[in-house]
C-alpha cells in the first residue's frame, strides 16, 4: 500500500509541473513548454529524452508518433535523433529509478560502428 500511495504523489507532483508548462492553443491542443532550458543544447537531444520518458511509460506508440512529428516538423533525419538515445538513456539511468534502469541500459547498449 504505501509504494501505491508514493507512486499516487509521484504522479501527482508531476502532473503539477506539466501544468505549469502547459498550453493550449487556440484549437484546444496542448503543449508542455519548458522556457528555462528553450535555448540550451541540442533539441534532437531534448527529443530523444522525451521518446525514452514516453517509452519508459510504457508508450512506445506515443514516442514513435512523437519522434515522427518532431523530424517531420523540423526537418531532422530521424537517424539523428536515434544517436542522441543512448546518450540520454546513460544520463538517465543514473537518476536511481530502478525500475527503468533494464529498458535504459538496453538503450544505452546500442552501438552504431561506422
Amino acid at each position: 500500500m504505501m509504494t501505491r500511495d508514493y507512486e499516487l504523489i509521484d504522479s501527482i507532483e508531476m502532473l503539477e509541473k506539466a501544468i505549469q508548462r502547459m498550453d493550449i492553443a487556440e484549437n484546444g491542443t496542448p503543449y508542455i513548454l519548458d522556457w528555462s532550458h528553450a535555448t540550451q543544447g541540442n533539441a534532437s537531444a531534448d527529443v530523444a529524452r522525451t521518446y525514452l520518458l514516453f517509452s519508459l511509460a510504457g508508450d512506445v506508440s506515443g514516442a514513435n508518433t512523437y519522434l515522427d512529428l518532431f523530424c517531420k516538423k523540423s526537418d531532422t533525419a530521424k537517424q539523428y535523433v536515434q544517436k542522441w538515445m543512448p546518450i540520454v538513456a546513460a544520463s538517465q539511468s543514473v537518476k536511481g529509478n530502478e525500475k527503468e534502469k533494464e529498458l535504459l541500459l538496453s538503450w544505452v547498449d546500442v552501438v552504431d560502428y561506422e
